[in-house]
């Protein structure tokens, strides 16, 4: 009989969790005014990329959302339906209507990516492998990670894809390569990077992303550079979690005197203000989770999730 009771309450607190899980609010893609930074690896050097969506447009009666980049260079359009974001890329062999994202797969779901490449066409199919809260925002975002199981009609050179295919998607960022997963960078673009073996491929990693002047990721795009990254804005802590305490690691910093922080809560409330020096004392603070927020001046520079016990 307590066997019995003990396998109730373990089904009725996994369905708690699956509730909690599937009541997560969606976090649709934006529709204006947002920032996408990225670090680029290619033949030609390193460099710092930004994406950014601004004003709308329609197209074939359909209103898509314009991506530029930093110097003001349109790229292509995106729009969202029902979970499913679609793009149209200037300079792109296929100049079809593309399904980019779908956020409405559930672990087990199918997703054939379709590409094209030296007029060839193509798709890769993928799986999505788990759906887990991603730790790459300081909100809550769905990750859907995907894996790597075959491809439809790709060129010969493509055949040594494997498990470097695997990737993710977060929900209201996109890919980690560009929002169009890189087509409008090279010819094919693909997720699969390693698959790219022509000369101009890149290899992309998104460092930042904000929207209308909030930072969702840890690195504030102020801060990055072309070429490369402003590594004083590198702020570690220890212990996350802490129970009042906070040692700063200030290795980087030359120099302390124009920097400050605000610990901000869920509400976006600041809670409290210090200068930055070696240690941070959170003790009179409820607990929960925080947000400390690190500043040049009046300029944001980083942010970071800190947790009080």
């Amino acid at each position: 009989m307590e066997s019995f009771r003990m396998k109730i309450k373990l089904i009725f607190f996994c369905l708690i969790i699956h509730f909690i899980a599937s009541s997560q609010t969606y976090q649709p893609f934006p529709i204006d005014s947002a920032n996408w930074g990225f670090y680029k690896t290619s033949p030609s050097g390193p460099s710092y990329e930004k994406e950014i969506v601004k004003g709308d447009t329609l197209l074939g009666g359909k209103n898509y959302h314009k991506v530029y980049t930093q110097t003001n260079a349109l790229t292509g359009f995106y729009r969202e339906f029902s979970k499913k974001i679609y793009g149209k890329i200037i300079g792109y062999v296929d100049t079809s209507e593309i399904l980019i994202y779908d956020y409405n797969l559930n672990v087990g779901d199918t997703f054939y990516d379709k590409r094209t490449t030296v007029g060839l066409m193509f798709n890769y199919k993928f799986v999505v492998s788990s759906i887990a809260t991603t730790t790459l925002t300081i909100d809550s975002r769905k990750q859907y990670n995907f894996t790597f199981e075959g491809y439809q009609g790709p060129p010969s050179s493509y055949s040594n894809l494997g498990s470097s295919c695997n990737f993710f998607w977060i929900e209201g960022i996109g890919s980690l390569k560009g929002i169009f997963n890189n087509r409008a960078n090279t010819p094919e673009g693909t997720e699969c990077y390693h698959a790219a073996l022509i000369s101009n491929a890149s290899f992309s990693t998104l460092k930042c992303f904000e929207h209308k002047n909030l930072q969702y990721m840890s690195q504030s795009c102020l801060t990055l550079r072309n070429k490369e990254f402003n590594t004083t804005a590198n702020l570690g802590m220890s212990p996350n979690p802490t129970t009042g305490i906070l040692n700063l690691d200030l290795k980087n910093f030359t120099s302390t005197e124009n920097y400050s922080l605000k610990v901000v809560n869920l509400l976006g409330q600041n809670v409290m203000e210090a200068k930055l020096e070696k240690t941070l004392n959170i003790s009179n603070l409820k607990n929960g989770i925080y947000f400390l927020k690190l500043f040049d001046k009046e300029k944001l520079i980083t942010t970071e999730k800190i947790i009080k016990e």
